[in-house]
């Protein structure tokens, strides 16, 4: 009777684990594959980004020295600046929040506003106007190129590329999904 006690003990015990590896195994899985799930979405959307060349002129002036409130001749500055480059405007994927669905296979992506990635840029002095009186200085040309910067960062983000990246995140969440299986909603 003892023995028989004791078999049954051990097989219910045997059971229970049973059941609890199994469901520790299958809550593995469904984490290794969300995880996945997200981690191939992030790599198709660093693919989704838009290239755009940029050339612009720019013209820099710095009023003359005053003094008592006069303008001291030949003390004026100016410059004019031609930059040309690319830049780069995608999703800062950091920002993004990603929700999986290991059941019915679907994945939710937030994603942040586009902002500009890279801006790699060339400038050509074409012409300075530099007196022997107020010398154009490193730092004027430093602030001079910063300020360029920043105004092609803003003219960029004010044109409509949002439309064109938009479309080039669909393209590819589409043939992901596709791909794999997957339903993939991105807001």
């Amino acid at each position: 009777m003892k023995s028989y006690l004791v078999a049954m003990a051990v097989g219910v015990l045997l059971f229970v684990s049973g059941i609890l590896f199994y469901q520790r195994h299958q809550r593995e899985e469904r984490i290794a594959y969300q995880t996945k799930m997200v981690s191939m979405i992030q790599d198709v959307l660093k693919l989704a980004i838009v290239d755009v060349q940029v050339s612009q002129m720019f013209e820099m002036k710095k009023d003359a020295i005053r003094m008592m409130n006069v303008p001291i001749p030949l003390t004026a500055q100016k410059s004019l600046v031609i930059a040309e480059g690319k830049a780069t405007l995608g999703y800062d994927l950091h920002l993004a929040t990603f929700t999986a669905s290991a059941e019915n296979k679907s994945l939710a992506v937030r994603l942040p506003a586009p902002m500009v990635m890279a801006l790699d840029l060339n400038y050509r002095f074409v012409f300075e106007n530099d007196t022997f009186l107020n010398r154009i200085t490193t730092e004027d040309r430093n602030e001079t190129l910063e300020t360029i910067k920043e105004s092609v960062r803003t003219t960029i983000m004010k044109q409509d590329y949002q439309a064109t990246l938009r479309a080039r995140v669909d393209e590819l969440t589409k043939e992901m999904s596709a791909k794999f299986g997957l339903k993939i909603m991105v807001e």
